[in-house]
């Protein structure tokens, strides 16, 4: 606290530093967006549900971890600060969020969501080719003057 009883900045600590989780699961995320461009169709799917399962993980542990202000991961680095604050005077400190949780909360919102929009999307169309190719081979001809332009 200064003289004039205002309150002071004690230490400010970035979403990486304080939930490590954070860094590990957007890159499963990310790994999983971009291996879905090298895969065939079902194996496709299987990648979008992986990612967002994980995404799923991740807003989950992000939602407890800043709505309960979990700071046990810098738990050393807080004593640091207010163990030099303590002996000029401290005696209670607020810990108060920023706004970028709450849109970094709503981005890994957004990000499950598309992640399970487009396994469901990847499902379907892969029925949907299933259905298209199985009406391709029923439409065959079987006479002859057609098998044979058929072969040309």
């Amino acid at each position: 606290m200064r003289p004039d009883e205002s309150a002071v900045v004690l230490k400010n600590f970035d979403g990486y530093s304080t939930y490590p989780w954070i860094s590990p699961l957007l890159l499963v995320a990310l790994a999983a967006f971009s291996l879905t461009s090298l895969m065939k169709a079902k194996a496709r799917g299987v990648v979008f549900a992986i990612g967002s399962l994980f995404s799923i993980v991740l807003f989950s542990l992000t939602t407890i971890a800043v709505t309960t202000q979990d700071l046990r991961n810098v738990k050393t680095l807080l004593e640091e600060a207010t163990g030099i604050a303590a002996s000029h005077g401290l005696d209670s400190f607020e810990i108060s969020v920023g706004p970028a949780a709450q849109i970094s909360l709503l981005c890994f919102a957004l990000m499950a969501i598309a992640f399970f929009l487009a396994a469901l999307a990847q499902a379907r169309w892969v029925k949907f080719q299933i259905q298209q190719s199985t009406k391709r081979v029923s439409g065959r001809a079987t006479d002859a003057i057609s098998l044979w332009d058929e072969q040309r």
